[in-house]
């Protein structure tokens, strides 16, 4: 069973190493030299004391044991050395030869499984194998329990791979692929063959880092460090010095290994090449804060300082301008001015410098206020070759700040950084946390960190996606270590996004389960007559809930059409009151509030009087709920063509440019249009497919809204009148609250259809609906059982009846 394994790895030229590794081990090799560094120390000290003591030594026998120790040690050194000699050859893939056969991973894998005479076995009793199942969030005793439990030894055929390198991806994907009963045992700790190889190849990374970081005296680490003297001869001037610092010689300007490993930003081939230009080498980033911005500089820095950049830039020094250092030791035009102009001389006149400028906006700004002419300073400087500089913006500042000068940002070449893509940022919080665990003594799993990913794209408002997963990657620690865990999994990823936004995330409980299944049952409780309404929206609830809506969207748009007072406010309420258990919390906005022409800057704010924006602040501080936009119909329309974009892609920027999620709300919109169609239609009992339709046209062509707007809505609900059924359940519910706030008071008052029907054709007025309801309650009822109680008619404890048109104690 096991002899194709044997065979293969007979026939590696790695086979000695891995027998050498299974009859003395890597760690007890190296436990045995820092004993034996030990023995030799407190040798040398015992010989001393015996010297100082004046005692009589016994020389051949001291001799006879400082031989007999250093052949010991020579002998675990020379395996070391031989370990070394292939492990190191052949550990970095692009090392290993064809007579390797297979990665040292993979041969330490195929190992143990001739030893187990079991391949699944034989990769979980492997460190590589350990590794991946505490990155999976898998327990040793849940995958010893499957292992002992399975019926099916499922052994893999390697034989037709013998023309290629084994490496362990290849190998993974195989084993799932032939044993189902593994890839069901995993995915039911919610662990996708994808994510599988993905955790094979995290750790593969995690062990060629090791490897290379070990290997200090290879030519590429020693290289990395920084060049001594290599600017020694050109020119340093003082204002240069003063103001700015050098990035090369930084420790995130080194190529580390970690530093090497992650990807390459798109955007770098675009910024050497400007860089590289005659005349107008000049760049300027522009992206949100935390968005990569100085990376992008980083990772030119690293290019330079391992000789990868192009010729050309080599010799140059990134001089980093201190932009805030600058402006507090300038107090006017004059002091601005001198510095800048001082300063731009001796970067040019040094010759090896690429001037980077943080907060550009900052610099023109400030340069307005002392009246200094920042594009005509900066010119002759920006168009010669022997000056290039890089300025970085955030995207806000920029079109505030930077845009409309023309004359100052023409001769840069403008970047505008993408956000960041979600597999990139996975692979660089994977090799964020190498440092995290060893510093904390913790461990992430995979599904932690996709989480943090997509908890900071989808839940997480105000920073770049980047930055919002940096900080809540380092929260997380604090936060399991006072819990006493160890083992950072995705469902404390939720815990805490959750607490923090209050999007409920994870597993659905049992009292969610509860809410969720009878949430339609419960909203017809309280809105009567509009079940078509109530399905959408349940539906929708459920579906965000679940996870299987379309994230790309909101949790749900609607558009409630009908008559006033015939239930759609009343829907939105409701809903929040069963979700949230407080009505009190619905999001509202009149848009009747936004007809004028700065409608769309009252909502996302104004660049010229730095208001902030009514919606976009709502949606930062309540990311989740149900927010209602009551007399959508009123609103101007270029505020309107806003909702487009939301209802379509769930974002929208402020007017700083700072994108704004608002994907996890529910968005209802309410309106009166065609309020007239609606009641003809049901006076003549018309279909109510025929109705929507001839609804849709009537909007359309009344230009009460666009096409396109109706066609972005998740539904369209038609809210009919009520009819007189309908109407009394109304009453009963408006007067149950009124008897439930009696009982508080001491008083009893019993219903009855007298009452009922009362409210029901008193209270109700074609035009309003069933809205004056409660105020016919207020006047015909409870004026009436206020007026008996300061009269004394009434007194705490009774049992009130209306009969025959009055109030009555049954007392």
């Amino acid at each position: 069973m096991n002899r194709p394994y044997r065979n293969i790895i007979k026939a590696s030229s790695l086979y000695p190493v891995l027998v050498l590794e299974d009859w003395f081990s890597r760690r007890a090799r190296l436990v045995s030299l820092r004993f034996s560094q030990v023995i030799l120390l407190l040798g040398l000290f015992v010989a001393g004391l015996y010297w100082w003591s004046g005692a009589v030594i016994n020389l051949p026998l001291v001799i006879g044991l400082a031989l007999l120790y250093l052949v010991l040690v020579l002998v675990v050194s020379l395996i070391e050395a031989y370990f070394r000699s292939h492990y190191y050859g052949s550990i970095i893939i692009n090392e290993y030869g064809l007579e390797a056969r297979f990665t040292f991973t993979v041969g330490r894998i195929l190992y143990w499984a001739t030893k187990r005479k079991d391949f699944l076995a034989g990769f979980l009793a492997s460190q590589t194998g350990k590794r991946m199942m505490r990155r999976a969030g898998i327990k040793p005793a849940e995958w010893q329990a499957y292992l002992s439990e399975r019926r099916e030894i499922i052994e893999l055929n390697l034989a037709d791979r013998s023309k290629e390198i084994l490496k362990l991806r290849p190998v993974v994907d195989t084993l799932l692929s032939a044993d189902s009963g593994f890839s069901s045992f995993l995915f039911r700790h919610n662990i996708k063959p994808a994510d599988f190889l993905a955790i094979a190849d995290w750790v593969v990374r995690e062990i060629e880092l090791q490897a290379i970081t070990e290997r200090w005296w290879a030519w590429d680490s020693l290289r990395r460090r920084p060049r001594l003297g290599a600017d020694w001869s050109y020119g340093v001037g003082y204002f240069l010095e003063r103001f700015s610092h050098n990035l090369l010689v930084d420790q995130a300007a080194w190529p580390s290994p970690l530093a090497l490993a992650r990807p390459r930003l798109p955007e770098l081939d675009r910024l050497e090449t400007a860089l590289l230009r005659s005349k107008e080498s000049n760049a300027l980033i522009i992206g949100e804060a935390g968005q990569g911005k100085m990376e992008l500089i980083w990772q030119l820095a690293r290019e330079i300082n391992g000789q990868k950049a192009p010729s050309s830039l080599l010799s140059r020094r990134l001089m980093l301008l201190n932009t805030t250092l600058l402006l507090s030791r300038t107090s006017d035009e004059k002091t601005l001015e001198s510095a800048l102009l001082h300063l731009l001389e001796d970067a040019r006149d040094a010759g090896n410098v690429i001037l980077v400028i943080d907060n550009f906006a900052a610099l023109a700004r400030s340069a307005d206020q002392y009246g200094v002419n920042l594009a005509g300073l900066l010119d002759p400087f920006l168009s010669v070759e022997h000056l290039p500089m890089i300025a970085l913006a955030d995207t806000g500042e920029f079109h505030q700040v930077l845009e409309p000068r023309t004359a100052l940002i023409r001769r840069f070449e403008r970047l505008m950084l993408a956000e960041v893509d979600p597999a990139v940022l996975l692979q660089a919080l994977q090799d964020q946390v190498i440092g995290l665990e060893a510093r904390h003594r913790v461990t992430f799993t995979y599904g932690a960190l996709k989480e943090v990913v997509t908890a900071s794209e989808r839940y997480l408002q105000g920073e770049a996606v980047s930055d919002q997963a940096a900080d809540l990657l380092v929260g997380l620690i604090p936060i399991a270590l006072k819990s006493g865990q160890r083992l950072i999994t995705q469902q404390l990823v939720w815990d805490h996004v959750e607490q923090k936004t209050g999007i409920p995330l994870g597993e659905v409980t049992v009292e969610e389960r509860e809410t969720l299944t009878n949430l339609e049952a419960e909203l017809g409780r309280r809105v009567i007559g509009q079940g078509e309404a109530l399905k959408l929206v349940a539906s929708a609830i459920k579906r965000n809930r679940a996870g299987v809506r379309n994230p790309k969207r909101p949790a749900g748009s609607f558009l409630f059409l009908g008559p006033t007072g015939v239930g759609k406010t009343e829907t939105a309420k409701s809903l929040v009151a069963v979700l949230f258990g407080r009505p009190g919390d619905l999001l509202r906005l009149d848009m009747s509030e936004f007809q004028g022409p700065d409608a769309l800057e009252r909502l996302i704010g104004s660049f010229d009087s730095d208001q902030p924006g009514i919606l976009a602040n709502l949606v930062r501080e309540h990311p989740y709920g149900v927010l209602l936009l009551d007399e959508f119909e009123k609103m101007n329309h270029d505020a309107i063509n806003l909702f487009l974009q939301i209802f379509d892609e769930g974002l929208f920027s402020d007017a700083t440019g700072k994108r704004i999620n608002a994907r996890n709300l529910v968005f209802i919109a309410t309106s009166n249009a065609g309020a007239e169609l609606i009641w003809s239609a049901t006076a003549s009992n018309d279909d109510p497919g025929n109705l929507k339709n001839e609804l849709i046209n009537h909007l359309v062509s009344e230009r009460l809204f666009k096409p396109e707007l109706l066609n972005r809505f998740d539904g369209l609900v038609v809210f009919r009148p009520l009819e007189q059924d309908a109407l009394r359940q109304v009453a009963h519910l408006l007067l149950n609250k009124l008897v439930k706030r009696l009982r508080d008071r001491g008083l009893e008052l019993v219903l009855n259809d007298e009452l009922v029907e009362l409210v029901a054709t008193g209270g109700y007025n074609k035009q309003f609906g069933a809205r004056p309801m409660s105020r016919f309650i207020q006047e015909r009822v409870e004026q009436t059982v206020a007026d008996q109680l300061i009269s004394g008619e009434l007194k705490t404890g009774d049992r009130l009846l209306f009969q025959d048109g009055k109030i009555k104690s049954l007392i």
